[in-house]
């Protein structure tokens, strides 16, 4: 979870989209143990703006 200012700790992935431009994701994984071949990801938006600004065919 974030700071009260909304700040957080996970990394950013930039990602050009050719009809909105540049989008802004938080990215996390979840970690299942070293014996699990599974690793799923998540990319979720990092502000209002990308989230706004995301095509319907996502």
């Amino acid at each position: 979870m974030g700071d009260v200012d909304g700040a957080t700790n996970l990394p950013l992935v930039l990602k050009r989209h050719p009809d909105v431009g540049l989008l802004r994701f938080e990215f996390s994984y979840l970690y299942l143990g070293r014996r699990s071949k599974i690793s799923p990801a998540t990319l979720t938006p990092a502000d209002e703006e990308t989230a706004a600004n995301l095509p319907s065919s996502f």
